[in-house]
């Protein structure tokens, strides 16, 4: 068993919907135990930037799944919320990325594990500082808590967190 570390987003559809969905989904899979969820963020696009805001979140979980049957679930989650990959970064109805799996890292042509440019985006790290603060990234050799702290200011007020109104 391992603690798994997924980002989730969506900036189409009923965004914030979808990404709560996603992790019910998730979190119902037989496979999966002590699943945590953080709070949903509005976030700034990354890399395409002429689209709508996002709404992010993380999850974690223990879970025994194989990186690559992981990845083909979530593939088909996404599929099943009619994602369709257009523009490289550009506007989807859920998109859920693979951070961390324990200690693993990998590197193949379908799957690099830590995520390569964890290190890099607030919308990742913001959200799973609320629930994996100590987790310690390999690769890295820091924890979520570092890394979060050590992202420019520029790139942390681009996230605010999602309040509802009563």
């Amino acid at each position: 068993m391992s603690r798994v570390l997924l980002s989730l987003g969506a900036n189409l559809d009923d965004k914030a919907s979808n990404v709560k969905k996603a992790m019910e989904i998730i979190s119902g899979w037989d496979d999966v135990s002590s699943c945590r969820t953080s709070g949903l963020y509005i976030t700034k696009p990354w890399g395409y930037t002429d689209q709508d805001d996002f709404v992010n979140s993380a999850m974690s979980f223990e879970s025994g799944i194989a990186p690559a049957a992981l990845l083909s679930r979530i593939h088909a989650l996404e599929a099943d919320f009619k994602r369709r990959r257009v523009i490289r970064y550009g506007p989807r109805t859920l998109d859920i990325d693979i951070i961390c799996v324990g200690s693993l890292q990998m590197n193949d042509a379908a799957l690099t594990i830590p995520h390569p440019r964890m290190a890099q985006r607030a919308f990742v790290l913001v959200p799973l500082e609320s629930i994996e603060p100590d987790f310690i990234v390999p690769g890295f050799d820091k924890s979520v808590r570092e890394l979060c702290s050590a992202l420019p200011e520029d790139e942390l007020s681009g996230v605010r967190i999602m309040t509802y109104e009563k």
